[in-house]
């Protein structure tokens, strides 16, 4: 076990869990620091985002992801025309 995990662990006040919440990143109860991704650093610390959040008392609907980060990838995917709906193939002549 790390030494992160065998320590009690407070459950945030609710001024700090909103300003853990910002368009560019979100940071991490468990070092401070800023991240885009905060399911990768919860893997360094063997935890997933449900255990994250049930160790700092967080809402259930606490973002992994920072808005910013979502919303490029988002454009990215709508760019290639992901998650569209699939022709009948192939397509024929009279439609």
């Amino acid at each position: 076990m790390s030494p992160v995990q065998s320590q009690p662990v407070r459950s945030p006040p609710a001024a700090q869990i909103k300003r853990s919440i910002t368009p560019e990143a979100l940071i991490s109860f468990i070092d401070g620091k800023p991240y885009k991704m905060l399911k990768r650093h919860l893997r360094l610390h063997r935890l997933d985002p449900e255990s994250y959040r049930a160790r700092y008392g967080l809402p259930t609907d606490y973002p992994v992801t920072a808005q910013s980060h979502s919303e490029r990838r988002a454009a990215m995917a709508r760019a290639q025309n992901l998650g569209q709906k699939r022709r009948k193939w192939p397509a024929t002549a009279a439609e």
